[in-house]
């Protein structure tokens, strides 16, 4: 069984929207998992709502994990891949953990935050616009797995 993993900041909106869509159309030799490097700190819930509206809108939710998961190095050396959403998560799990995985990527997948918006604008404020800028990123974690399909899971 191949394993991929998915890692962000929080483990609430990249790494797991990547994680279930890859399980919706991966094929059954490979395992996918994601977590982040500041997962602890997440004080939202379990998901972000721009991230369960974009599972329920393209039938995901049977792939999505219920709950976010703290990027460890117990998790990281199970991994054959490891997917970095930016060049930062790369820097924690190097710097922080002391680890460099065998094998993985960065894919420079922006967050919500990388354009200004905070908690408050994603509960209250510029509403329209999370949500479009939250669709964009979907789709280009949808390219670049796409990418990675043909690339190193085919």
């Amino acid at each position: 069984m191949f394993k991929v993993h998915f890692i962000c900041q929080g483990n609430v909106f990249r790494s797991r929207l990547a994680e279930a869509y890859l399980k919706s159309i991966c094929s059954a030799g490979v395992k996918v998992t994601s977590s982040g490097v500041a997962a602890n700190q997440n004080t939202d819930g379990p998901i972000g709502w721009y991230a369960a509206k974009i599972i329920k809108k393209n039938s995901l939710i049977e792939f999505a994990s219920p709950n976010w998961t703290q990027t460890s190095v117990a998790i990281l050396k199970e991994q054959q891949l490891v997917i970095f959403m930016t060049q930062a998560q790369l820097r924690y799990v190097k710097a922080t953990l002391g680890f460099l995985p065998k094998s993985y990527q960065v894919w420079e997948i922006p967050d919500l935050t990388d354009f200004g918006y905070t908690s408050d604008d994603l509960s209250n404020k510029n509403l329209i616009a999370s949500i479009k800028k939250s669709d964009q990123i979907f789709d280009q974690l949808k390219i670049k797995i796409a990418e990675l399909i043909k690339t190193s899971l085919s």
